[in-house]
């Protein structure tokens, strides 16, 4: 029997509970002037890199960019990703598909299958955000070609400037704050 697949309606764009910090607020209107000069053809935004550096969040401000610009989007969640799951992707036009944690719904094998999805189309756009801690689970033909992976942004460590504005924003101590710079630099 085949597997069915339900879209959920989940909100009307996502919450950003947090203030958001630096390179993150730099990237946003870059997206931004391309969404507006029409040039989604095909973008795919891959964020990498450690846990709790801003890739989840950073990802939900470029869907809300994007659904104001009336672009639905489709956020996977599947932990038993199939043949029919992608093929049932494969099915949707003019939208976004968000893929947070990617490697661990698609594995390697998994991977070869959805990169015909990532590849460019003349006559309607796909546009993907895939988020992802460790590179290593990130098959390297969907690193090594640019049409699928257009931007990568990989957050390594948190900029001090960051790092002193958060401090301020939460009335961290001065001693606390420069023990954080500290080990930030290691």
């Amino acid at each position: 029997e085949a597997k069915k697949f339900d879209l959920i309606k989940t909100g009307d764009n996502y919450t950003i509970k947090k203030k958001v910090y630096g390179a993150v607020n730099k990237l946003i209107p870059r997206l931004s002037r391309l969404l507006d000069l029409k040039m989604y053809k095909h973008i795919s935004l891959l964020m990498s890199g450690g846990k709790g550096l801003g890739k989840t969040t950073t990802m939900n401000m470029v869907c809300n960019l994007l659904l104001g610009h009336k672009i639905p989007v489709i956020e996977v969640k599947y932990l038993d990703v199939s043949i029919e799951l992608i093929e049932f992707l494969s099915g949707f036009r003019n939208v976004v598909i968000y893929i947070d944690e990617f490697g661990k719904y698609f594995t390697h094998s998994y991977q070869d299958k959805i990169l015909t999805l990532l590849n460019r189309q003349d006559h309607f756009f796909r546009i993907f955000i895939i988020g992802e801690n460790d590179l290593y689970k990130i098959n390297s033909f969907i690193l090594d070609r640019m049409e699928r992976t257009r931007y990568h942004v990989h957050l390594s460590r948190i900029p001090d400037e960051d790092l002193k504005e958060y401090c301020i924003d939460e009335n961290i101590s001065p001693d606390i704050m420069k023990s954080l710079l500290n080990i930030n630099k290691t």
